[in-house]
This record gives C-alpha cells, structure tokens and sequence, in this order.
C-alpha cells in the first residue's frame, strides 16, 4: 500500500509540473492574447475606414447633386419671375389693349358729344394716350394671369429649392462626420501600430523565458518520471491515478492495461474527462493523505529542474537569452508551494490537455512574431 500512495504521490508530482508548464503556457498566451486583440481592432477600424471612406465618396456625390438641384431650383424660380413680366403672352394682352383703348377713347368722345352737343374733337394726342393707355391694361392683365399662373409653379419649385438645400446640409453633416471619423481612426492605427510594436516586444521577451523554462521542466519531468509512465501515456495521466486511487488498479501496468481496454472501446476522450472530474472532487482529500508523498516528490522534481535549468543555463550563454530573468522563474516555480497551487490550480483541466501543451511547446516552441 506504501508503494502504491508512493507511486500516486510521483504521479502527481507530474501532474504538478505539467500544471506549471501550462501556467507558463497562459503567460505566454496572454501576451499573444494582447496582440491578437490590437491586430483585431486594427482590422475593425481598417474596416471602418474603407466603409467611411466609401460613405464620404458616396455622400460627397449626393451633396453636390443636392446642391445642384438647389441651385436648379433657384434659376427656376427667377425664370418664372422674370417671365411673368416678359413674355410673348404679356405682348399679346398689350398688342390687344391698343386698339380697344383706342376705341374706348373714340366712344367716349362720341358720347360726350351726344350729351354735350359739342362737335367730337379726337386729337391724335388723345389716340396716343388712349393707345398706351389700352396696351398698358392690357400689360397688366397679362402679368396678372401669368402671375396666375406661375405661381404653383414658383411655390412648388421653392419648395424643392428648401427640400434639396436641407438634404444637401443634412448629407454634409454626414461628410463631416466621416472625414473626422477616417482622420481619428488614422490616428488610432497609428497608435495601435506603436502599441502592437511594443506588444511583441513583450510577447517575445515572455517568450525568451518561457520557453526556456519549458523544456527544463519537460526535461526534469522525463528524466524523473518518464521510467514510472512513458511520455507517450502522459495525456492518459488522469486515468492512471484514477484506476490506482479507486483501487482498479494496483500497479502502472495494471492501470495502463484498463486504458488501453477504454481505447478499443472508443471512449478513450470520455474516460479521461471523467477521470478528472473525480480526481479534481477527490483531490483534497487524497493530497491530505499524499502531502508528505507529494511534497518529497516536489522536492525530487524542484532538484531535477534546477539541474536541468543549470545544463540549459550553460548552452544559452552568450545567444542573448534573458538567463536572469529565466533563473528567477525556474526559482519561482520549483518551490513546492508554487507545484502544490498549479496542482490545485489546474486540477479542472484533463491530463489530455496538460500533455499536448507540454509537448508542443518544448518539441515546436511557440508562435513568432
């Protein structure tokens, strides 16, 4: 039963560094987290930018045609104003009003001379003023009828005049607006490129840590455990323990024998997710009864990277690695508090999870910028 807790204790020990490795994992991927997201509302405002652009082309168009119509408009109403007083219809009246003013001149002569008995005196200056007098008239009763009619047609037209001019300030409103818009957003871009400059910057010097620290850990991790379980079967690491702490299980074998049954059953995915869902209800209880197993395996593990860090140390000398700032994160991490808080920590993420990630970073590294 010793052995068997014993054998527990490294196995989550190892499940304690592969946590860490993932702690690493989310530092570094909050970093790429930063320059995902400026790189995502450089793209939104570049978006933004061709749509204003395309609005202040389109509103710019719109504006003028208002405007034009405007101006249209305006030349009509003068037209109609002016063509009240001069065109051919006001000639007709004055051609027709001479004569009848001539006319009612020589009547009215006649008549005086009916009742007054003088003899009828017509000068020619009277037919002159009689004849101006008729074309006058009948001046003004054609203006009067053209008035008649171009009015409807000048309040209409005012109306349109009114129309396009407020819709042409409305759609230079909008101009407005998009020609500050495309001007802020440049100023955005432009920050945004400086602040993504010094995101990568970040990025880069977590990553001249990271992963460094990694392949340490990964190391340490192989060279202490990798003869208790194969790096292969780490995904399956969940199980394992499952198997041995619910008493399926007696030995390494044993467990790895029921894994590989799940296997041929397809349901491989789904044991180990439930597996990890009962080791993370379970775990308080059995790190209680482990803690002193786990934490000399904490130990055995905390030494194993130190020297794996110290064998890493010597081949990054002089490539320009940040080696301080390495050393004090593998300081950082070996202490058994922080494996016992990343155990804890990561307990609701599946063995499956926590190897793949292991073993990408320290055989691919990470994304480069």
């Amino acid at each position: 039963m010793d052995d068997k807790r014993q054998i527990i204790g490294k196995l989550y020990a190892l499940r304690a560094g592969l946590s860490l490795i993932h702690d690493e994992n989310k530092k570094i991927k909050a970093k790429e987290s930063a320059i995902t997201k400026i790189d995502e509302t450089v793209d939104a405002d570049n978006k933004k930018m061709v749509e204003a652009k395309n609005a202040l082309e389109y509103d710019s168009e719109l504006a003028d045609a208002y405007a034009e119509n405007g101006a249209r408009d305006e030349k009509t109403i003068n037209r109609e104003k002016r063509d009240m007083f001069i065109n051919p219809l006001n000639l007709i009246y004055a051609a027709i009003g001479c004569p009848i003013g001539l006319a009612a001149g020589y009547l009215y002569e006649l008549f005086e001379e009916h009742f007054s008995g003088n003899p009828c005196s017509y000068t020619s200056t009277e037919m002159w003023m009689w004849g101006i007098g008729g074309a006058l008239l009948g001046f003004i009763v054609g203006v009067f009828f053209s008035f008649l009619d171009q009015k409807d047609i000048v309040e209409e037209t005012k109306k349109s005049k009114n129309k396009n001019i407020n819709e042409s300030n409305r759609v230079r409103t909008r101009v407005e607006y998009n020609e500050e818009l495309i001007v802020s957003l440049r100023k955005e871009i432009k920050k945004l490129a400086g602040d993504r400059v010094n995101a990568v910057a970040e990025y880069n010097a977590e990553k001249d840590i990271v992963v460094p620290v990694v392949k340490s850990m990964f190391d340490a991790l192989l060279n202490q455990y990798s003869s208790l379980l194969d790096s292969r079967d780490w995904k399956n690491l969940d199980l394992v323990i499952f198997y041995l702490e619910t008493g399926r299980a007696d030995t390494i074998k044993e467990a790895l024998s029921h894994v590989d049954r799940q296997n041929q059953m397809d349901r491989l995915t789904e044991a180990v997710n439930e597996a990890s869902a009962t080791i993370c209800k379970t775990l308080e209880r059995s790190f209680a009864s482990l803690e002193n197993c786990i934490n000399e395996n904490f130990e055995n593990l905390s030494y194993q990277l130190s020297k794996q860090h110290r064998e890493q140390m010597g081949a990054l000398k002089g490539i320009g690695s940040s080696l301080s700032s390495i050393s004090s994160r593998v300081d950082q991490i070996s202490a058994n508090s922080a494996m016992q808080t990343s155990l804890l920590n990561n307990i609701n993420i599946n063995s499956n999870e926590l190897a793949n990630v292991a073993t990408h970073i320290y055989e691919y590294g990470v994304k480069s910028y």
